[in-house]
């Protein structure tokens, strides 16, 4: 046995001599580490090109968001302001509705005013694109001429209900006609 080990010894050295480095390889064990070191630095700036793209990519969205907000909450506002109003006015055509209710919706119809004419101005401060400004003066002819249906009907509405005639048993045709003829008062 120890000519074996002395024989290998002899060989591995006679190896060394003639080939040099050559015959213990060329991945040594400090190539190696630096080796995995240096994919694993690449794959982490790899992944860290990404985040920072995706984070840029997201910053410039939440700006964009943030300086759009004031609008869309204006709008929403508005709209919520304007289905109430509708609704107040619906009410208010329902001939069954009595008397503390009907107040009720005067109350409620005077509130959603005051939200939509806030969420109007919030949306009228921001600012906006060309086209954007262009429909938004449009809206608001439109939005004028509506508001006077709107308090023309508040006030035919009142009418009705300081004659005292709103009740469920009243026929809609004797209403028109008093509204409409007033010598009929």
């Amino acid at each position: 046995m120890e000519n074996t080990e002395q024989t290998g010894v002899a060989i591995y050295n006679w190896i060394n001599r003639k080939a040099g480095n050559k015959a213990r390889g060329f991945m040594t064990v400090k190539r190696k580490l630096v080796g995995a070191f240096m994919l694993s630095a690449l794959i982490l700036a790899f992944v860290g090109g990404i985040g920072w793209f995706g984070v840029n990519n997201l910053s410039k969205n939440i700006k964009k968001i943030v300086n759009e907000y004031p609008k869309i909450s204006g709008l929403l506002i508005f709209s919520e302001a304007f289905n109430a109003i509708k609704a107040g006015e619906s009410a208010l055509l329902n001939q069954e509705l009595e008397e503390e209710g009907t107040k009720q919706q005067y109350i409620n119809i005077d509130n959603a005013w005051k939200k939509a004419e806030s969420g109007f101005d919030q949306y009228e401060k921001s600012e906006k694109v060309p086209r954007e400004e262009e429909l938004w003066n449009k809206f608001k002819e439109i939005w004028n001429n509506w508001k006077e249906s709107h308090i023309t009907f508040i006030k035919i509405a009142g009418d009705l209900d300081n004659t005292g005639f709103r009740n469920r048993y009243f026929e809609g045709r004797r209403i028109i006609d008093f509204l409409l003829y007033p010598e009929m008062r």
